[in-house]
């Protein structure tokens, strides 16, 4: 029992030092703004089932909105299968930036217990609270214990 009882107070002091940090950046410590470059390389913008450089895309013939990709085409965070889903932590609310340019008409979760989304399922409830929805971001709240791993689709 001496090694355990001595590790206790240097993790009690690694979660206050957590703690403390989240708050001089102003954020809860459960509130995570997830870095666009952590996402898989599947990760994007989707018109007509092919992968599209929101940059170098045509919008002009009045099919999007004043900004952003056209109307029908969809961002996702990850495929279904290939590449990992992202890592969505229990009891904390996330705000994934997506790459569609414009406010989404709908928004989308998928959870899974594992990293390559195996067993996936559309998410509801208490899993994938929408607590925000912008042109830049959509901010979800998994309001349990758990931690799962998620697809984001926004169309």
């Amino acid at each position: 029992m001496g090694p355990m009882r001595a590790s206790m107070p240097v993790a009690g002091a690694l979660a206050a030092l957590a703690f403390v940090s989240a708050c001089d950046r102003g954020m809860d410590p459960s509130e995570y703004d997830f870095d666009p470059v952590d996402y898989p390389p599947s990760a994007g913008l989707v018109c007509g089932g092919e992968r599209v450089d929101l940059d170098a895309s045509s919008m002009d013939g009045g099919s999007a909105d004043d900004a952003g990709a056209p109307i029908g085409c969809l961002w996702q965070s990850s495929d279904w299968r290939g590449d990992d889903w992202v890592e969505y932590p229990g009891r904390a609310t996330v705000r994934f930036p997506h790459g569609l340019g414009r406010v989404p008409t709908s928004v989308l979760v998928y959870i899974a217990f594992h990293a390559s989304g195996e067993g996936g399922a559309l998410s509801a409830g208490d899993l994938s609270r929408v607590v925000d929805v912008t042109a830049d971001y959509v901010e979800l709240q998994n309001d349990t214990n758990a931690t799962y791993f998620c697809r984001i689709v926004v169309e």
